[in-house]
């Protein structure tokens, strides 16, 4: 998915991936921490994600 569109909101993936919310949040925190994602954005809503 991510190689397609480089660039996804957190709703984006839970509307993708037809996980929770939580689940996403969750996957995203993990990977932000391990330096796989970057905010993509300054504005902080809508969180926009981008392969790091």
């Amino acid at each position: 998915m991510l190689p397609q569109t480089p660039v996804l909101t957190v709703a984006q993936l839970v509307r993708l991936t037809g996980r929770s919310a939580q689940a996403v949040n969750e996957a995203v925190d993990r990977l932000y921490s391990a330096g796989v994602l970057r905010l993509a954005s300054a504005d902080p809503l809508p969180q926009t994600l981008s392969l790091g």
